[in-house]
């Protein structure tokens, strides 16, 4: 009897270490996993310890902050090529934390966090435009939620104009500050204003494929903030082939 528990006792010792039930520590795992340090790499280590143990910030925010500009991609060849990123810094650390992350999903009953449910305007979109722009959507989401060094997020479509995005393990905190990333305006398009905007609508005129748009401008005079709203007559359509990607 003595020997069938030790026995048991050690399958489930070696499957823990095999596939641990909980996420590893972020700051112990970039210590280390790294490979061929350096003093960079010592500094930059330093710098991210320091701002949790004094600022309290999450190890994540830490290391992105401490990072800086420097390339830590080349501690961590293991993690593969980061090179074509958006942003190699996140995507390292997105990567390590993936590595470091429980095998045993938990669901948000029991490991806490929160999902949020965003619908998409459509209104403009023709029919056979929606699907592309939906997955659209779930690719930006998905880079702002990877932002935010969350290890096993689930972002997925529900339905034709909506997106599920489930954030496990948030704090409190955590939860408002990724409702307010996930909550900025995703759409970006550029839409010419009428050459002739001012005369035409002091006529009332609205040319056709045009719509009015007011801009709200809000300016300070001796401590109080007043309000002045300007009327453009923009067109409805964006300039084709001129999107958000050349703006940086």
């Amino acid at each position: 009897m003595g020997r069938t528990v030790a026995l048991i006792f050690i399958v489930v010792w070696a499957l823990y270490s095999m596939f641990p039930m909980r996420s590893g520590d972020l700051m112990e795992a970039f210590k280390e996993r790294a490979e061929n340090k350096d003093a960079e790499f010592e500094q930059i280590a330093n710098a991210a310890q320091e701002k949790i143990t004094k600022d309290g910030m999450d190890a994540y925010q830490a290391l992105f902050e401490a990072t800086g500009t420097n390339d830590i991609a080349k501690y961590f060849p293991q993690l593969g090529d980061v090179s074509e990123e958006d942003n190699p810094t996140v995507a390292v650390l997105n990567r390590l934390q993936r590595k470091i992350a429980g095998r045993v999903r938990l669901g948000l009953d029991i490991k806490g966090g929160t999902s949020f449910l965003v619908g998409m305007e459509s209104d403009r979109l023709e029919d056979d435009q929606r699907s592309s722009a939906l997955d659209k959507a779930v690719e930006i989401l998905r880079k702002r939620v990877d932002s935010m060094g969350v290890a096993e997020p689930e972002i997925t479509p529900n339905g034709t104009d909506r997106i599920t995005i489930a954030l496990p393990g948030l704090t409190e905190a955590e939860n408002e500050a990724a409702r307010r990333q996930i909550e900025r305006a995703a759409f970006l398009e550029f839409r010419m204003v009428h050459p002739q905007s001012d005369e035409l609508l002091a006529q009332d005129y609205i040319e056709p494929g045009y719509e009015i748009l007011t801009e709200t401008l809000k300016s300070k005079r001796k401590g109080d903030t007043q309000q002045e709203s300007r009327r453009y007559l923009v067109k409805k359509k964006p300039e084709e082939g001129l999107t958000g990607k050349y703006i940086q």
